[in-house]
Formats: C-alpha cells, structure tokens, sequence
C-alpha cells in the first residue's frame, strides 16, 4: 500500500518537474507554518507553488527525468528541502523568495533547475536582480520601435526642410 502511494507522489513529482521550466530548491528549517503560508501567498503572487516532498522521492523523481540532475543535486537534498515551481517566469519567484529572505533569515537558496540544467544559489540571486518579463519585452519592443522612429525623423527632417525652402522662395519672390 505505501509502495502505490509513493508511485503516485513520484509520479505527481515527475509531472511537476516536466510541467515547470524553473524549480528553486529551498532550506526552509525554522520557520512556523505561518512563515511558510506567508511564503506561499508571496509565490503564489509570482505564479509559482512551493511544495514540500521527502528528499528521496524528489531524487527518484530527478533520477527518471535525468539522471545527470541526480548528480549535480545529491548534495541539496540533505535536509528540509522544499521546492518552488513556476511556468513562465523564473525572475518573479526569484524575487518574492528574496524579498522574504530579507525579512526571514532562516530560509536558504539551496540551487534549482532551469530548463533541464542545475544552476547555484548565487545565479538564483542573479536571476532575482533581473528585471520582470514584462519589463524585458518593453524594452526589446522599444528596440524594434528604435530604428524605425530614427528613419520616420529622417524622412520627416528632409520633408520639413522642403517645405522651409519652398516657403522662403514664396517669401523672396513676394507671393
């Protein structure tokens, strides 16, 4: 009976791996369950759960996914480790986990998964400096507008001139 139940949460386990492009790996040693709701509406704000399973079942879980993952992650899954997942964006969850670290001390980025590699506790904290997705996408579409702003104002400044001369020769000529 307990063989089938860890099946399923292995299962469920992989599932989430596979459905999330971005997984932190948290020590979350010490806090209340009041810290740990607090934590989770603040993820939850992101887009992204955080979920706690036996050490054991999340390395099964990684081991089924890519066993190179096994390697590289053994050494954080030696204590309380919870997990944190999202979808989309891996610079929300990277900053609501920092902004409670500040007020928590207690919680420590262990490491995490983006896109099938394990990245260290410090490109996590770089990833938190970056600015949100939406931010990036403005500025990318500011970009492309650029260019094309720049020939309008060419266009336009050759245009303008045209029209100063034709208006000073009307002038000189007393039209």
């Amino acid at each position: 009976m307990v063989k089938e139940v860890n099946k399923t949460l292995v299962g469920n386990l992989v599932d989430k791996f596979n459905d999330n492009n971005i997984t932190y790996f948290i020590d979350y040693k010490g806090l209340t369950v009041e810290q740990i709701t607090a934590l989770r509406q603040s993820l939850k704000e992101s887009n992204s759960e955080l979920k706690i399973f036996k050490n054991t079942l999340a390395l099964i879980a990684l081991e089924e996914i890519n066993k190179d993952l096994v390697e590289k992650t053994k050494e954080v899954f030696k204590g309380p480790t919870a997990l944190i997942f999202s979808k989309n964006d891996p610079v929300g969850p990277a900053k609501a986990l920092l902004a409670f670290m500040k007020k928590n001390d207690k919680v420590k980025i262990k490491g995490g998964i983006l896109d099938n590699g394990f990245i260290g506790d410090n490109s996590v904290k770089e990833l938190a400096s970056l600015p949100s997705r939406e931010v990036l996408i403005s500025k990318v579409l500011m970009l492309l507008n650029s260019p094309i702003t720049g020939f309008v104002s060419v266009l336009s400044g050759n245009i303008r001139s045209f029209v100063y001369t034709l208006n000073a020769i009307k002038d000189k000529k007393g039209l």
